[in-house]
């Protein structure tokens, strides 16, 4: 049960950095949009995206371990 519940909220954090991602590749689109200089933002960016993926794995070794304790 505890292991579900690390799971789910693993999931919740890949949620929120997805919208975190997301709003920041908003504001990248924006600034370019305008003509302004977005490479702070696009720093910001991938730094987003490098800890969504690392949110990612964790969520992935979460499941896969789970799963694999529900088929033991």
């Amino acid at each position: 049960m505890k292991q579900r519940l690390r799971l789910m909220e693993a999931e919740a954090r890949v949620a929120e950095g997805e919208r975190g991602v997301a709003l920041q590749k908003r504001l990248v689109r924006e600034l370019e949009a305008y003509g302004e200089d977005s490479r702070a933002a696009r720093k910001v960016l991938a730094r987003y995206e490098k800890a969504q993926a690392v949110l990612v794995g964790d969520r992935d070794r979460l499941a896969k371990e789970l799963a694999g304790r529900a088929n033991q």
